[in-house]
């Protein structure tokens, strides 16, 4: 018998078989375009994301700085040492300062001599009276006891500096400046000082 034949049906049989479980071919251009869904993209969010929150999508695909990055923004700038000021320019500071405080002395006291009555033995109205819905009239006694403390700053920034300068360190000094600072403390510790606000100016002297 020819070998042949008997071997034809079993190959046509696997063929069958193989085009039997083999998957249908793909539907033509114009009906694929016409009745497939677009892919969707389960991974995006449909709400918006609230304030302050990453979105998914960003938050994967942002990356760390690199330790390198990191240092370079870190380190100090390494500025130029500047060179110590000259005795003229302490000496021009102790002036500065020492006119501003008097400034704000005399008008502090100004200022607090107008709020006594009028009948009052201490009373001195002031050249140029503020309006009586202008806040310096309504806390006078308020501003001229804050001016009173600007001076007394003042004073003290204008000794140091015309010591620093020098290097020195005089108490007399100091103590020409004991009178204005008792002074000012009176003026501060009193009922007309409301609340712990006010009363930290006496921690303050």
């Amino acid at each position: 018998m020819d070998p042949d034949h008997h071997k034809r049906p079993r190959i046509s049989g696997v063929t069958d078989r193989s085009s039997h479980h083999r998957p249908p071919p793909h539907p033509s251009g114009s009906h694929q375009s016409r009745t497939s869904t677009p892919s969707i993209n389960y991974s995006l969010r449909s709400e918006p994301a609230e304030d302050g929150e990453v979105r998914e999508d960003s938050a994967s695909s942002s990356r760390l700085p690199s330790s390198a990055t990191v240092l370079a923004t870190t380190v100090p700038i390494r500025r130029p040492r500047r060179e110590r000021p000259s005795l003229p320019h302490f000496d021009e500071l102790h002036r500065k300062y020492y006119e501003i405080g008097r400034a704000f002395k005399f008008s502090g006291d100004a200022r607090f001599w107008s709020t006594y009555p009028a009948n009052h033995k201490e009373y001195r109205p002031l050249p140029n009276p503020p309006s009586p819905n202008s806040p310096y009239h309504k806390y006078g006694g308020l501003i001229a006891r804050l001016e009173l403390v600007d001076a007394l700053v003042c004073f003290t920034y204008s000794i140091w500096s015309k010591e620093y300068g020098r290097r020195v360190c005089i108490p007399e000094t100091w103590q020409t400046a004991q009178a204005f600072l008792s002074w000012c403390k009176a003026k501060w510790d009193t009922s007309d000082t409301v609340g712990d606000s006010e009363r930290a100016f006496l921690g303050l002297m």
